[in-house]
């Protein structure tokens, strides 16, 4: 079924897209959960792959970057990440940046930045 988005009001194709990013997150925090199993089972080394990162690529078809994303977040051992992720309060973008934090956070401690000004705080 599509939708024909021509009809469709600015405001609401912007609260749509935000509403999909939520789902997505919601997702990714699914996908966190279970990789985070999945390591703690060593899946990874028993499929021969050397890492985790290595085994995620070639499972689940994403990017590099995208691997260690998850991973980041995985081994960063914050609940409140993966829990903000999954309520739709960070999206999986910043809750990446977030994990590269040497210390757990709450992720509502830098809401006042956005992306690109998180991530140079960071590095």
């Amino acid at each position: 079924m599509t939708t024909r988005l021509e009809h469709i009001s600015t405001d609401r194709l912007e609260n749509e897209l935000a509403d999909l990013e939520a789902t997505i997150g919601r997702l990714r925090a699914q996908q966190v959960e279970r990789l985070r199993e999945i390591d703690s089972r060593q899946v990874p080394l028993g499929d021969g792959c050397r890492s985790l990162n290595e085994w995620v690529v070639a499972r689940l078809d994403v990017s590099p970057e995208t691997a260690s994303d998850l991973v980041r977040i995985i081994r960063a051992g914050n609940d409140l990440l993966t829990e903000a992720i999954g309520s739709g309060k960070v999206t999986f973008d910043r809750a990446a940046a977030l994990a590269r934090l040497e210390t757990a956070t709450d992720p509502a401690r830098f809401t006042h930045l956005d992306l690109p000004g998180l991530k140079r705080y960071i590095a």
